[in-house]
């Protein structure tokens, strides 16, 4: 594993009883839970990134998809968005051991149980 430089951006993440470090790394699409690289697409990277930017709400799935495939896409953005965000899911959950993502009929939204804190190495 490489060390984070100043063109990443980590997030460390302190859920009852652990307390992760993630290392998001914007050119490579991964994040290093830790010290273990999880590589993700970059539609999944996007997905993350927009979850933790609204962190504490719930955000719509329309809204989501636009903001991931493209007001423009031409395709069905919620059977795209719901493959990504299931492969999304599993990768989070296997590396914390849990469920990092809710749904609900409001959207999808980080779980309340993970708390984030957003740094810039």
């Amino acid at each position: 594993m490489s060390t984070p430089n100043r063109d990443d951006a980590a997030v460390a993440i302190d859920g009852a009883p652990l307390a992760i470090e993630f290392f998001v790394r914007k050119r490579m699409f991964s994040l290093y839970v830790s010290g273990r690289e999880i590589s993700l697409t970059q539609k999944e990277f996007a997905i993350f990134l927009n979850l933790v930017a609204r962190r504490g709400e719930f955000v719509a799935a329309e809204w989501l998809g636009d903001a991931v495939y493209g007001i423009l896409h031409e395709g069905d953005t919620a059977l795209l968005l719901a493959k990504d965000m299931e492969k999304l899911r599993e990768s989070l959950s296997n590396a914390l051991g849990h469920n990092a993502i809710v749904e609900d009929q409001r959207g999808y939204a980080l779980s309340e149980a993970v708390a984030f804190k957003v740094r810039a190495l």
